[in-house]
């Protein structure tokens, strides 16, 4: 399936998570997030994150620390 052919068509969420759970991607989080991690993963895109790892803009947040001045 080419990621034009999965955005044509109306998804339920549980397909959509089952679906992301097959590609071996995460399926946790709002139906949209999910549905753009499939469509990166069909069209090609690398996806640097592995099914239970947290997404790597996560990671960076965390790396510099919690000060009283951080928001």
């Amino acid at each position: 399936m080419t990621a034009e052919e999965f955005q044509r068509w109306y998804w339920l969420k549980s397909e959509v998570t089952d679906f992301a759970s097959q590609l071996g991607l995460r399926a946790s989080g709002g139906k949209v997030d999910v549905a753009a991690r499939i469509s990166r993963r069909l069209s090609g895109a690398s996806i640097s994150e592995a099914k239970g790892a947290p997404p790597k803009e996560s990671v960076d947040l965390l790396t510099g620390g919690l000060t009283p001045e951080t928001r």
